[in-house]
């Protein structure tokens, strides 16, 4: 699990987008702008889950355990299932609503600890590990639909994708340079 973990969680940061401070420091478009960060988040959900998907036998490969090939394969779908989170929660941060926030990482976290125990005690193997990754990726898309009553849309705007990508770059390129 920790070799699955390592790789998925590099790709992962080398690929993070700050959309939700981008978000936050919008004063126009804001709908306009929502929608297409949130259609970013599910193609980036997607291109990571397919690279994942298609390189899963060369990691496993490269560290010589086949059995790791088809639990990365399955990991692969919680990049997808992420893209697909409400991106509404950050107005939570916007508003300074930290209650709601403080609620939803909260339920977050115990339910996610509530089923890897559960599946640990009943699979006792790597499977229940993944399943645990994957129902609590779905948890949190239906927490953050239930908790957040403004729904982001499908629609994309390349101008604003665009500024949205140049600020997140912008933060990235700031943080890399401070650190």
């Amino acid at each position: 699990m920790s070799i699955i973990l390592i790789a998925s969680n590099a790709l992962e940061t080398l690929t993070q987008f700050n959309f939700k401070a981008a978000l936050i420091q919008r004063q126009e478009n804001i709908e306009e702008s929502v929608n297409t960060a949130w259609v970013l988040n599910i193609l980036r959900g997607g291109i990571l889950a397919l690279c994942i998907y298609i390189s899963a036998p060369y990691i496993a490969l490269f560290y010589n355990e086949p059995v790791i090939a088809p639990a990365i394969k399955y990991y692969s779908l919680i990049f997808l299932l992420n893209g697909f989170s409400n991106i509404n929660i950050f107005l939570f941060d916007k508003e300074l609503n930290f209650k709601k926030i403080a609620v939803f990482r909260i339920a977050i976290g115990a339910v996610n600890l509530l089923i890897v125990v559960l599946l640990a005690f009943i699979m006792k193997n790597i499977w229940a590990l993944i399943y645990s990754y994957i129902l609590g990726s779905l948890f949190e898309i239906l927490l953050s639909y239930l908790i957040q009553n403004k729904k982001p849309k499908f629609y994309f705007n390349k101008h604003v994708a665009k500024e949205l990508l140049s600020y997140s770059l912008l933060l990235l390129e700031q943080e890399f340079y401070s650190s």
